[in-house]
């Protein structure tokens, strides 16, 4: 059930920011992608305590583990980064 939980979290996740219209995104375009890299965080966070409580602890994780579930994050987001900044004008 966990694995779920965190599926569908990283699909919002990584698509809300690019989909909700707020004035300080159409002001500072970075902010769309910083706030992206604070859900990435987020996401990060919530698969943590997911394993916490599925497992009983945490297993150690090096930087090809970052990096994959990165790339996969930035796969998943993909869709809405090509509607906001292609179809949207």
């Amino acid at each position: 059930m966990n694995i779920f939980i965190l599926m569908i979290a990283s699909v919002l996740l990584s698509n809300l920011p690019f989909i909700i219209n707020l004035s300080v995104f159409n002001t500072i375009k970075a902010a769309r992608v910083f706030i992206w890299l604070i859900f990435y965080i987020l996401l990060l966070f919530l698969s943590f305590m997911l394993e916490k409580q599925e497992y009983g602890n945490l297993y150690k994780k090096e930087w090809d583990f970052y990096a994959i579930t990165f790339c996969i994050y930035i796969i998943l987001g993909y869709p809405s980064i090509i509607w906001q900044y292609l179809y949207k004008k």
